[in-house]
């Protein structure tokens, strides 16, 4: 086999190339004695004739103690920018040994670094003896990634390797046009400031957040919670409930001129973890459902006035994501797919699109725009996680971790947080298009909590984003109307962060 190039990936401000097909960027079969020495010599790497896959020649990396044996192959990064990677290999070991730290031992793994950034992504960790298998990596390329490594074979690890068949593919984009950046100018100031939902508001909840606080946007939460929705009937059953919630309280929304950002919070069989981050369903059914899911709201939402968008999923992850032609899709294409569906009900609410790095900033490194109007694109800001979710994780439960201050090693103060959403402000003047910060907080007994939330917001409003504070009569650890520790909140009156929220809410009155 041969290593195949294609045509460079071209990403403009304006306009990106469109490519309908998967394009193989690097094959290598290792047939020959020459295909293994091409890539260099290296401790313990042999050819075996006629020990592959398929009874052809392959590669075989052997260390009879704990070292490294394996290649590390350049890949030009021009080939990969701004797209999704598949990487694969067919794998066969004998007595791999359990190693330590556990991310050693095999290895199928592209190293892509850009700016800033310094991703690893690699296979599933199988140890001892098995037979030929197929493994499969997936990445995300940034349009600026300045280098590209494929490694292959046993670092820092011991035993027996075989690997044949070694391809990077490029998955398709799913986009019939290149993308055309929207012709109206940017927002200056920000218009929407508010909050995100809690658990069961009524409309005294309503008043209490629109006279009391002030704010004019809710980010509305539909929650499975402890919901059975293990099928397509009862995920149905689940957001019909859900929605019906809303409903009941839209006339509050109106009287008061609440607006709601729908937040689906948990897709159909996406796996959630601790913090409610929604790894997606690799299951085509599910996806499906996933589209119908919002083709339902938008016939029902459709000509609102009160509905602010719609956030297609609360903070999408593509972990073990693996490419077939015609399988499930990674976000970038679901989220495509689901928009184009909503646009075909529903032309004007816009639709909300955040990244699928749990929606963090660095996200949107990868995340491509849709070419569809009224898109407006979403990060959530829990930077430095340290300390905004101290007592929750490990970190501050023994002594409390300060802002603005040093953590975890970095001095962290407002010009910090400037600099963690260099890449939204950065991704917005790229492709002119809205922002909404969806949450951030920091936790009640966090100390400086208010001055974060002040540099925060003082951020977002030079930049006239709109935004929406985690949360709103929820769990007591995030409220502003709470204070306390971990183990006990408490109410409180009129909190330094409560104060803090309520004087930029004081410019939604202007």
């Amino acid at each position: 086999m041969k290593k195949a190039g294609m045509a460079m990936v071209l990403l403009t401000m304006a306009v990106f190339h469109v490519f309908s097909a998967d394009d193989v960027v690097f094959s290598e079969g290792f047939d020959t004695p020459e295909a293994v020495a091409k890539y260099g010599p290296g401790d313990g790497i042999s050819f075996v004739p006629e020990g592959g896959a398929g009874g052809s020649g392959c590669i075989r990396f052997h260390r009879d103690t704990v070292g490294d044996s394996w290649l590390l192959i350049p890949i030009d990064p021009a080939e990969l920018r701004g797209r999704a990677i598949q990487v694969e290999a067919m794998m066969k070991a004998e007595k791999i040994a359990k190693p330590s730290p556990g991310y050693m031992g095999p290895k199928l793994m592209l190293n892509l670094q850009s700016p800033g950034e310094n991703s690893h992504s690699e296979q599933e960790k199988v140890h001892g003896t098995y037979d030929w298998r197929k493994f499969q990596v997936f990445a995300q390329a940034a349009s600026d990634v300045e280098k590209a490594v494929l490694a292959i074979g046993i670092q820092h690890g011991q035993g027996t390797l075989y690997m044949d068949d070694v391809k990077i593919t490029l998955v398709p984009t799913g986009e019939t046009e290149a993308f055309v950046p929207p012709a109206a100018p940017l927002p200056t100031r920000t218009k929407y400031r508010g909050m995100m939902s809690g658990y069961d508001l009524r409309e005294a909840d309503i008043r209490d957040f629109a006279l009391d606080f002030g704010g004019n946007l809710l980010r509305w939460q539909l929650l499975r919670g402890k919901a059975d929705t293990s099928t397509p009937e009862l995920y149905r059953a689940w957001l019909d409930a859900e929605l019906d919630k809303l409903d009941a309280v839209m006339p509050a929304l109106k009287k008061y001129g609440v607006k709601v950002a729908i937040d689906l919070h948990g897709g159909p069989g996406t796996n959630q973890d601790r913090f409610l981050t929604n790894q997606l369903s690799w299951d085509v059914p599910n996806q499906n459902l996933f589209v119908e899911t919002w083709e339902k709201i938008a016939r029902r939402y459709k000509g609102n006035p009160m509905i602010y968008g719609y956030d297609l999923l609360n903070e999408p992850r593509e972990d073990n994501y693996v490419y077939e032609p015609d399988g499930a899709l990674e976000w970038n294409r679901l989220a495509l797919r689901t928009a184009k569906a909503i646009r075909a009900i529903d032309a004007e609410v816009p639709i909300i699109i955040e990244s699928a790095k749990g929606g963090g900033p660095a996200g949107l490194k990868t995340l491509r725009p849709v070419n569809l109007p009224n898109i407006i694109y979403s990060v959530h800001i829990y930077s430095p996680h340290t300390y905004t979710h101290q007592g929750i994780t490990a970190a501050g439960r023994e002594s409390r971790v300060v802002y603005p201050g040093s953590i975890d090693g970095v001095e962290w103060n407002r010009d910090k947080l400037r600099q963690t959403v260099q890449v939204v402000r950065d991704f917005q003047l790229k492709y002119n298009v809205p922002i909404f910060i969806g949450e951030f907080s920091a936790i009640a007994w966090a100390p400086g909590a208010e001055r974060y939330l002040e540099d925060c917001i003082s951020i977002f409003e030079e930049y006239g984003w709109d935004w929406t504070y985690h949360a709103f009569r929820e769990w007591t650890g995030w409220s502003v109307e709470h204070g306390g520790v971990f183990e006990n909140q408490f109410p409180v009156e009129n909190s330094p962060r409560k104060q803090v929220l309520k004087k930029y809410f004081e410019r939604n009155r202007e």
